[in-house]
């Protein structure tokens, strides 16, 4: 009587089971024979390569390039049928975003963009203490471009804007602990009040420690202009900044991160070979070199730092 009760209880389950069954897996078909790609958003998207960079690629160290490769599976519905799967390895880089490198005063407007000296010297401390190696920005787009070795645990330091900061409190820095970085220069501002010279332009990228990039010609957001503004902001900032330290820029970032697909081909169109947005990701793949990832450490020190750049929780 018990067992028959039972069965009664349960029926019902045996009656939603199957539909649930197998609309799962029909959506698990049509998900595999569609470009998956094109259904994740930028976040799972990221999810999805973290999971293949840690269980592909650790073995690796982060020392191999990302190049498009073939992974081909038979599913199992059609013995004699196999399909392969293109995907972008991605690489784990961290690149951090600073601004003013300076004592914060909160009367300032975008006070939030200040980061003390000494914070920021603890943050190279740290970095350089757990490993992390400095690379500019030129260096990882020619190996998610053309292929190459990264050194292990690569980082990336940029510096948007182009502050007499950068010169006076970032470079002793540099020199000190050995790290590079990538200063990204607003071309109209050089030499004007709070905004490093053509001469102190020079120095520094003579160093060997930091690397020149373009902000634009005068830091206007590219997605509000005409096609025409936002080929000369892109265009002739990179002729201006080469004329200055006599080699060619390769980098760029987009003032307030703001761009649209148009300004992405102007900038490959214009010879760079990298651009920097100011999405929040981890790790970098081809398919992105124009749209790069870059993190703000803001405050971050010790271990709360490390846990950020590593897993970016």
């Amino acid at each position: 009587m018990k067992k028959k009760k039972k069965i009664r209880e349960y029926w019902k389950y045996f009656l939603i089971l199957p539909p649930i069954a197998v609309a799962v897996l029909a959506a698990v078909f049509i998900f595999y024979q569609s470009n998956f790609k094109t259904y994740l958003s930028p976040f799972a998207n990221q999810l999805f390569f973290q999971f293949f960079q840690e269980k592909g690629e650790r073995k690796l160290n982060h020392l191999e390039p990302a190049p498009m490769v073939d992974i081909v599976k038979n599913r199992g519905i059609y013995p004699n049928r196999t399909q392969t799967l293109k995907i972008q390895i991605a690489l784990k880089v961290p690149i951090l975003i600073y601004h003013y490198i300076e004592e914060q005063d909160n009367t300032k407007i975008l006070a939030g963009l200040y980061l003390s000296p000494n914070i920021f010297e603890n943050q190279l401390e740290t970095l350089k203490d757990h490993g992390f190696q400095p690379i500019f920005a030129r260096e990882l787009g020619e190996v998610l471009e053309n292929g190459g070795v990264l050194p292990k645990n690569p980082i990336v330091l940029t510096f948007d804007d182009g502050y007499a900061d950068f010169y006076y409190n970032v470079f002793p820095l540099l020199k000190k602990y050995d790290f590079k970085a990538t200063l990204f220069v607003i071309v109209s501002a050089i030499g004007q009040s709070g905004y490093v010279s053509e001469n102190q332009i020079r120095e520094m990228n003579q160093s060997g420690l930091v690397e020149i990039g373009s902000h634009t010609l005068n830091h206007v957001s590219l997605k509000f202009i005409d096609d025409e503004k936002a080929k000369t902001e892109i265009f002739e900032s990179k002729r201006k900044l080469e004329r200055i330290i006599s080699e060619e820029v390769k980098s760029f970032a987009y003032p307030y991160g703001f761009f649209i697909d148009r300004d992405e081909q102007l900038v490959r169109e214009a010879g760079y070979l990298d651009a920097f947005s100011t999405y929040a990701g981890l790790y970098q793949k081809k398919e992105n070199i124009f749209r790069l990832y870059r993190l703000r450490p803001e405050e971050k020190t010790g271990d709360e730092l490390i846990r950020f750049v590593s897993y970016l929780k």
